[in-house]
This record gives C-alpha cells, sequence and structure tokens, in this order.
C-alpha cells in the first residue's frame, strides 16, 4: 500500500512523538532533495519557532541574506514578516528556487525577496550586504 504524501508526514511526526528514532537524509552533505526532510523541517513548530524568535530579533529595517531557502522559502517570508527591507534569499537546487519565485511572485513579495539560484560562494548580489 502506497501511503499519500499527508499519511506519510503523519505517520513521520507519529514515530517522532513516540520518541523512536526516525533518519531523514540530510541534503547538506550531498546533493538531494528530500520533499519529506523538507516537509518535517518546515513543520518542526520548536524549529521554526527557534527560527522566529532569532529573525524578530533581529531583522527589522534589514537587508538580508538567506543561504538555502528551499521551495517554500519560509524563513525569506518569515524575514519579511519580521519587517526586513528586503531579502536575497539563495538556493541551489534549481527546482527548489523556481518553485519559491513563483511562490514569492504569488504573494506579491517579488520587490522584498529576490531568489538568487546559485551557491552562496559564487553568485553576485545586487548588493553589498
Amino acid at each position: 500500500m502506497e501511503l499519500e504524501k499527508a499519511d506519510l508526514l503523519k505517520t513521520t511526526f507519529d514515530i517522532i512523538t513516540a520518541g523512536k528514532i526516525i533518519l531523514c537524509p540530510s541534503w547538506g552533505e550531498y546533493p538531494v532533495y528530500d520533499e519529506l526532510a523538507y516537509d518535517v523541517m518546515c513543520c518542526d513548530s520548536d524549529r521554526m519557532n527557534a527560527y522566529r524568535q532569532a529573525v524578530f530579533k533581529t531583522a527589522k529595517d534589514k537587508t538580508v541574506v538567506e543561504i538555502g531557502t528551499g521551495s517554500r522559502a519560509p524563513l525569506a517570508l518569515m524575514c519579511v514578516e519580521a519587517g526586513a527591507k528586503m531579502v536575497y534569499a539563495i538556493e541551489a537546487n534549481q527546482d527548489a528556487a523556481e518553485q519559491a519565485s513563483r511562490l514569492v511572485r504569488s504573494k506579491g513579495l517579488e520587490n522584498k525577496i529576490k531568489i538568487i539560484h546559485g551557491y552562496s560562494t559564487t553568485v553576485k548580489l545586487p548588493e553589498q550586504v
């Protein structure tokens, strides 16, 4: 039986909350983009609340660079919500960068968030940050 994505996420969260070990791939060490791992990170309330606290303390009236924004750009969106002037969100995965760009446009935030496809070590930002 094949699980739907929502069922798979619910199952994953059930395993985590039951205190069982779960292994998720990390694309930091090798070039994969795992939707399940990304979903788990985006839905992790403790993780996102920690980011929220840090972002809301530091981003107001600033120009921000985010590295590895992902397809949903949650931290870039959070920076705008916190009052950032501009966010340059860098994403190496082309599909994720394109999805993030579409999301930003659909929210009318292209004047606040610029999705930049490439690696942070090689991209050129439009301004010094």
